[in-house]
């Protein structure tokens, strides 16, 4: 899962580009199509500008959260750091927010195999043979064990 995050990431990147390269292309159309009657080039201009305007910063902002959520994942995944604690002070947040970004990762599916501890401060990867012992119930969010016989609500993401 962690590469589809890597790859919308990518993709959502080129998209933006493009969309700020159309910005920029729409201001100096305005004028030069409407002054030299190309009003089909300046109402185009307006479109750009005015989606630019008002879109750009909503994408970046949202590619900004994909990005930082992928460095989390990297950090878990590939550099082992499971205690959110140590999570929470490489990336400056509380814990309860370093908790609430994770319970987010693991409800998108972009880490699976790992759950919280009993009491929430680290991340346990979990083994398959954990799934087949206790009939093979997982939570579909965050991948963690089931153990009860029917349970609401997930012990470890909630969900």
């Amino acid at each position: 899962m962690a590469k589809d995050l890597k790859k919308s990431t990518k993709k959502g990147l080129l998209i933006l580009i493009i969309f700020s390269a159309l910005f920029v292309a729409g201001i100096p159309a305005i004028p030069l199509g409407f002054a030299n009657g190309l009003a089909w080039l300046g109402v185009i201009g307006i479109v750009f500008v005015a989606g630019g305007f008002f879109g750009l910063p909503i994408g970046w902002t949202f590619l900004g959260e994909k990005r930082r959520q992928q460095t989390i994942v990297s950090a878990v995944v590939e550099d082992g750091l499971t205690d959110v604690k140590e999570l929470a002070a490489n990336f400056g947040k509380s814990e309860k927010a370093m908790r609430g970004d994770l319970v987010m990762i693991f409800n998108k599916r972009y880490i699976t195999g790992y759950k919280f501890n009993a009491d929430k401060t680290a991340l346990i990867p979990f083994e398959k043979a954990e799934i087949k012992k206790n009939n093979g119930r997982k939570c579909e969010f965050c991948g963690a064990v089931l153990t009860g016989k029917v349970e609401e609500k997930c012990p470890y993401c909630g969900s």
